[in-house]
């Protein structure tokens, strides 16, 4: 069977502006780029980088799936009024949306970790405004907005009411849920279907975030992928372990496609 695998930009060994090429050369189909920290200026509004970027997408036939806002996981929209992080984290919002429709980029990720986690209800309060305001943003050009977080199922469930926006959907994460959450990532995505669509990331560790070979960590990836394949997911595995090397992204390729391959017999 033909998998559709993409990659973080973040994985690969290589400057931003050379990440489509390498992600082409090693056989991917998608990527996902970053806009960048606050504190440079959000590399990614640069024009010639876009530019760059877009170019080599349409000559190498990768798509450009997402503009991810890592910036948000040290400069949170969590954090009360008047918060210079907050305020930061505002203005991420809006030059993450204004770059996405710049580009043609069809989605945004705004990820709810480290210094934008949800751990009180305060924050939850904050995060359910903030993403209603991003979604807001986004619809008039199309532009669906994933939040990544690590929410269990009923308040996911929740969650999703409380935004109450038809372009919200859920980026779902192989490690995520078992490494931050202690939740059982395959009965996550049984039941969070209905708000995933188009890519979910794939990585795996054990004392750390995309530490491991795929299938040597604790997140319990096999029977996670078991899942996925068996409820006939089609969009992108998009892969985000750190890869040293391009050697090191080629072998994982081939495991993750030797993963899915068995998972499909199985089901």
């Amino acid at each position: 069977m033909k998998w559709k695998l993409g990659v973080t930009q973040w994985s690969l060994p290589c400057a931003v502006a050379d990440c489509v090429e390498m992600a082409a050369a090693l056989g991917f189909g998608a990527v996902q780029v970053d806009l960048g920290a606050a504190e440079a200026g959000y590399p990614l509004t640069d024009t010639a980088l876009q530019n760059r970027l877009l170019s080599d997408a349409a000559r190498c036939g990768v798509e450009i799936v997402s503009v991810v806002w890592n910036d948000l996981c040290k400069n949170g929209f969590v954090h009360a009024p008047g918060d210079p992080r907050r305020e930061t984290a505002w203005q991420t919002i809006e030059r993450g949306v204004e770059t996405a429709a710049r580009m043609g980029v069809r989605s945004v990720c705004l990820p709810s970790f480290f210094d934008n986690a949800m751990r009180d209800a305060d924050g939850y309060a904050r995060t359910v405004e903030t993403l209603r305001h991003a979604c807001q943003l986004a619809a008039p050009h199309g532009i669906l907005v994933y939040t990544e977080n690590v929410l269990d199922t009923a308040a996911l469930e929740m969650f999703f009411r409380d935004i109450g926006q038809d372009n919200l959907r859920l980026l779902f994460d192989s490690q995520n849920y078992a490494f931050m959450a202690g939740l059982d990532a395959a009965a996550v995505f049984q039941s969070a279907q209905a708000y995933i669509e188009g890519f979910l990331h794939v990585k795996d560790g054990i004392d750390g975030l995309g530490t491991s070979p795929l299938g040597k960590g604790s997140s319990g990836l096999s029977r996670t992928l078991d899942s996925i394949v068996k409820s006939g997911f089609s969009g992108y595995y998009i892969l985000e372990n750190h890869y040293d090397s391009r050697e090191a992204a080629a072998a994982e390729i081939s495991v993750l496609r030797h993963m899915l391959d068995s998972a499909a017999v199985q089901n």
